[in-house]
């Protein structure tokens, strides 16, 4: 029963909407909040420049004599603390088109990028626009646009024959310019980073707004060199190790030789000695004399003596086909691992590290802070749109 409106805050708040929802139910949300996403993309840009019925409305609002110096059309008369600059139009109109300045804030701002590890000293120049509303927010940087003209391209007066949109109340106050300008500063700092690329592999390290692409062809030539070099270590590791089993192997293959000469030889010289005691059966007059059985024993000695050394032959052989299934098997491992360092050092296809390289507070420098007049053409369907 208060005589006016009272303003409480409670620290509990009820719900009054119906649930749990249904399948079907949440369905239907997913698709109003898709078209929702759409519609608000494709406004984004749309946004930034208010439409002709804010503009009729801001207008029509400061038709008293307390706000004429923020009314539309013509251009309003600021305290001198505001500085103030009229950007250009920027292309071809046709002769019977209606422009319009609309006013933003004009920021220009150096930054300075420093980073001991990768060794980077970067700096660059950020022009800024930013459209003032009427808002109880007025001015938003994040919703700031980067521009292609600098401080040197705006005019200290207007063009003629532009006229004037209303200017929002907060803007006629020099006090909120240097509100303004540390909110610019703020968002600076919190958006602005250069991100530079790194390869693993040879610790190189991308320059400054160097694209990706950029990056690795630079990389090329120096994965090369690496490449070269770690091919040179693995060749030599492997040739040391290949050149022992080829001495190995060599050895192997003489002794084989060796052991199937003998072989032969005991071959022939059992071949002899058997066909020679056979021959002496047949021929000799006593069945089993002295000479007959020395020959007989003779060569069932070289008999003996030459299976001995068909063991030694495929001993030897053995030998030989393990030494060789080890090279084989050491060269597919030389030719698997040179494979997988070429694959390691080809820059089309390595993995590289984003390093994002932020901003520091000592590093801003906001060199220009201007009410911009930013000149805009009226469309037939009465959208507002840049013209600078």
């Amino acid at each position: 029963h208060q005589e006016e409106a009272v303003v409480f805050k409670t620290r509990w708040s009820l719900s009054y909407l119906r649930g749990p929802l249904s399948r079907q139910e949440l369905k239907q949300l997913k698709k109003i909040a898709g078209k929702s996403a759409v519609s608000a993309h494709a406004n984004e840009k749309a946004a930034e420049l208010p439409s002709s019925a804010d503009e009729a409305k801001s207008t029509a609002a400061g038709g008293s004599e307390t706000e004429t110096k923020v009314s539309g059309k013509k251009r309003p008369i600021l305290a001198p603390e505001i500085s103030q600059r009229f950007a250009s139009i920027g292309r071809e109109f046709p002769p019977a088109a209606e422009f319009v300045y609309k006013p933003m804030i004009f920021a220009s701002a150096q930054l300075r990028f420093s980073d001991t590890k990768s060794g980077l000293e970067f700096q660059k120049v950020q022009n800024l626009l930013c459209l003032i509303k009427s808002e109880a927010n007025p001015l938003k940087w994040e919703k700031s646009f980067a521009t292609k003209f600098g401080a040197e391209s705006l005019q200290e007066n207007p063009a003629d024959g532009i006229e004037f949109s209303a200017l929002p109340p907060e803007a006629a106050e020099a006090a909120n310019y240097k509100i303004w300008l540390k909110d610019l500063n703020d968002y600076l700092l919190a958006n602005e980073k250069l991100e530079l690329f790194r390869c693993p592999l040879s610790g190189i390290y991308s320059k400054a707004q160097e694209t990706e692409r950029e990056f690795r062809i630079r990389l090329m030539q120096a994965n090369r060199e690496k490449r070269d070099s770690l091919l040179a270590e693995l060749s030599k590791k492997y040739s040391d190790k290949l050149a022992a089993l080829d001495e190995k192997l060599a050895r192997a293959q003489t002794q084989l030789e060796r052991e199937i000469a003998d072989a032969r030889n005991l071959q022939m010289e059992s071949a002899i000695d058997v066909g020679a005691s056979i021959f002496q059966a047949f021929v000799g007059r006593k069945v089993l004399s002295s000479g007959k059985i020395r020959s007989a024993s003779s060569a069932a000695r070289k008999v003996g003596k030459l299976s001995r050394q068909q063991a030694d032959v495929d001993t030897a052989q053995e030998s030989v086909e393990k030494l060789e299934q080890k090279i084989a098997l050491m060269q597919a491992e030389f030719d698997a691992e040179m494979k997988q360092l070429q694959a390691k050092l080809d820059p089309t296809v390595q993995i590289l590290d984003s390093i994002f390289v932020p901003l520091k507070k000592t590093n801003i420098k906001v060199t220009q802070f201007y009410l911009c007049w930013a000149p805009c053409v009226r469309q037939a369907d009465g959208r507002i749109t840049a013209a600078w």
